[in-house]
């Protein structure tokens, strides 16, 4: 689903691979920008002002068919 939030499985995936030492200088770069861009992205616009996971979408046509 698009704008699904994936941001703190991410997060916490990109932790866990530091606290091992597995992530070397590039991709740490990488990935404090993009956490930097996805809480931005989450903080300032109206993406995470609904919910957008399967289950709600599914469950919110269900409602609107009648169901």
């Amino acid at each position: 689903v698009i704008g699904e939030d994936k941001y703190w499985a991410n997060k916490k995936a990109y932790h866990s691979a530091k606290e091992a030492d597995t992530v070397s200088h590039e991709l740490n770069i990488i990935f404090q920008s993009a956490i930097a861009c996805a809480k931005k992205i989450k903080t300032e616009t109206a993406l995470s002002k609904t919910s957008v996971s399967i289950a709600s979408l599914a469950a919110n046509e269900a409602v609107k068919l009648g169901g």
